[in-house]
């Protein structure tokens, strides 16, 4: 059996859906299923460059922004489907599975100028024309936002099956195609919980050695493995350590970020003026293979998501993963985070957009050793039954 993978972002990259088809792609070949995956990063570079960049010139200078996205748009398509026909003529593919809306809709052109029935299946890991808004690529209201709607519904309508990271999800898609609301399957993202566990003592001190700042060694060190926009609520991380500076107990912790993004530059001026410049620290953006150490050598992580833009985050791979590492997560109670976490059982849930309740957490967890082991292994425990990576591919199986 060989399934074709396809997806409109590049592939490999820092970020959740990245994780998310390594994993699956890994569970299926672990299950003797072969799998390619291919979309943007198939792309001609120079092509990309010589056609593309202009396009991006003009929606950064707000000059002609909708039509310049949507013509880069149509042009990127027009490649991908070409690739995604190349692939289907060239070889025998048993299933599609389309990673997003973009590729749902190519992927089902394909197969009709092919005259090919197979199972396609489209993945729904967010509501792509909100993430567009609330990232501020296109404005609301505007032609392209209209444009990327009409994409987003007729890539859940050529989808032979519909796939969502969560229950919100799914009653986004279904508020669409009411007609299919019972048809839709969720299945929460998931890890290789082999290479996401517990580290032994001595990992967990060789990780801490060669990650830690020294004069940090003793430290609390909270892990913020978020990318610095918006919707993850990064800030609301960096004010709820300046409450730990009002309280004098900064000292005996520290906040690292691992990500990069537009806020940035709003966080590096909290560090300036607070004066926590080495017990707030940015990471810039860590590749997924050396995540893990640095899930390793901390002793909590936040995931401090809010709403943006209608954009709520799903089944978080950052929290499944600490999770699975055994760490307790302080989350959000929005979302995929609310379906994942049982409240002082498998991890903390916060409102989102409250530092001072993001501060009570962490002082409640660091002062109390058994509520914090035993969110711990109740944590790993969930992940393990739950969020195998290996039975999520056994479910999207079931659905070709």
């Amino acid at each position: 059996m060989k399934i074709l993978i396809v997806t409109y972002d590049i592939y490999p990259h820092i970020g959740g859906k990245s994780t998310h088809i390594q994993n699956l792609s890994r569970a299926f070949n672990e299950m003797n299923v072969v799998t390619e995956i291919v979309g943007y990063s198939n792309l001609n570079k120079l092509w990309l460059y010589v056609l593309l960049k202009p396009f991006y010139f003009f929606n950064k200078h707000n000059l002609f922004k909708s039509l310049s996205f949507i013509i880069s748009d149509k042009l990127t398509q027009i490649k991908i489907k070409k690739i995604i026909q190349h692939k289907l003529a060239k070889s025998k593919i048993d299933c599609i599975i389309a990673e997003d809306v973009f590729t749902s809709s190519l992927s089902r052109q394909a197969l009709l100028d092919l005259n090919l029935k197979i199972p396609l299946i489209c993945t729904v890991h967010g509501d792509r024309t909100n993430e567009t808004l609330s990232a501020k690529i296109i404005n609301k209201d505007s032609l392209a936002a209209k444009y990327l709607l009409n994409i987003e519904i007729s890539g859940y309508k050529n989808a032979s099956s519909i796939v969502t990271v969560d229950n919100r999800l799914k009653n986004h898609v279904s508020g669409f195609l009411p007609e299919r609301a019972n048809t839709i399957k969720v299945i929460h993202n998931s890890i290789d919980v082999n290479e996401y566990r517990k580290p032994t003592d001595l990992e967990r001190a060789a990780s801490r050695s060669k990650l830690i700042q020294s004069e940090l060694q003793d430290n609390i060190i909270i892990l913020c493995p978020r990318r610095l926009t918006a919707k993850n609520g990064v800030l609301f991380a960096a004010n709820m350590f300046l409450e730990l500076l009002k309280e004098n107990q900064s000292n005996k912790f520290a906040l690292f970020f691992a990500g990069e993004g537009e806020q940035r530059k709003e966080i590096e001026e909290i560090i300036k003026k607070s004066g926590t410049k080495n017990n707030m620290v940015l990471l810039g953006d860590v590749p997924h293979n050396k995540i893990r150490e640095y899930y390793w050598a901390s002793d909590l992580v936040l995931v401090p998501s809010v709403p943006s833009q209608g954009v709520v985050e799903a089944t978080s791979l950052t929290a499944l993963e600490a999770m699975g590492c055994g760490l307790p997560v302080i989350a959000s109670n929005i979302g995929g985070l609310a379906e994942l976490i049982i409240h002082k059982k498998t991890g903390i849930l916060v409102p989102p957009g409250d530092a001072i309740a993001i501060l009570g957490a962490v002082i409640e967890i660091t002062k109390n050793d058994s509520l914090l082991k035993f969110i711990s292994i109740n944590a790993r425990e969930h992940v393990c039954k739950k969020h195998s990576h290996l039975n999520a591919a056994k479910m999207f199986l079931e659905l070709m």
